[in-house]
Parts: C-alpha cells; structure tokens; sequence
C-alpha cells in the first residue's frame, strides 16, 4: 500500500471515532436522511466518472473504490455532527456547510492535487461547490421532511 492510498484510509477511518459521542437518539433521528444523501451522492459518483467531472489518479485506492472511503468516512459523520449542532436553524445550517465546503474545495482540493490524490477535471471549483450547497439544501429539505412526518 502507498502513502497516498494509506492517507485515505485514514482520513475515512478517523471521523468513526467520534462516532460513540454522538446520541443514539441522534443517530435514529438523522440515519433517513444519511441514507439518502449517500444514495445520491452514489448517482453523482456514477455520473462524475462517467462524465469526467473528476479523477483519481491510478495508484489511489480510491481509483478502485471512487468515493466511497469519502462518503461514508469524512462525509458521512460529519453530515451527522452538522445536523446535530445547525438542525432546526438554517441560517446556522447553511453558514457552517459554506465554510466546511468552501474549505474543502479551495484548501483542500488543491492540497489532494498536489498529494495526487483527486483532481477536477471537467469541472470548474465554484461547480464543485455548487454540487455541495445543492446536497446541503437536499439534506436539509429532506429532514425536515421526515420531521414533518414524525
């Protein structure tokens, strides 16, 4: 394994451990709209790698698994503190998601660059985020949803 798969590997892994401190009653409440959110975000890797938006270098794990590790590591559990702490307050909801997402795409996105770990390659920065605030909007529009239901 190279460094650059192991790397992932552990940024998959690390968000789980913060995973006990969070509520079952939390986990019960937000657990729908994880599973929908990754059940989308599934269709936009499909259509990302069909469409060239962006790429994993060969010599990644994640050339063999897309975004999986992402999803259901980094994505996942911190969708779920997000909720916990900004759910109820959209304002709130959306100011965090534009700074995490913002981060990433900016900071992050270009640090992953020169690691060799992802790339964009038909996409420009700004409809990356793009794809983020409307998976925001989704995630919130559907909770409260599910809430509504309850």
């Amino acid at each position: 394994m190279n460094i650059k798969s192991l790397i992932i590997l552990v940024s998959t892994f690390i968000p789980w451990i913060s995973a006990p401190f969070i509520k079952k009653a939390d986990w019960k409440r937000f657990l729908p709209v994880l599973i929908f959110i990754e059940a989308i975000m599934s269709i936009e890797s499909f259509l990302a790698y069909k469409r060239k938006w962006w790429q994993f270098p060969k010599g990644t794990i994640l050339y063999y698994l897309k975004d999986y590790p992402y999803m259901v590591g980094s994505f996942f559990i911190g969708t779920l503190w997000i909720l916990k702490f900004t759910y109820g307050n959209f304002k709130k909801f959306m100011l965090v998601n534009v700074l995490i997402d913002s981060g990433f795409v900016y900071v992050l996105m270009g640090i992953l660059k020169k690691l060799g770990i992802m790339r964009l390659v038909k996409l420009k920065k700004y409809q990356f985020l793009s794809f983020f605030m409307l998976k925001s909007l989704a995630i919130y529009g559907f909770q409260y949803l599910v809430d509504k239901k309850r």
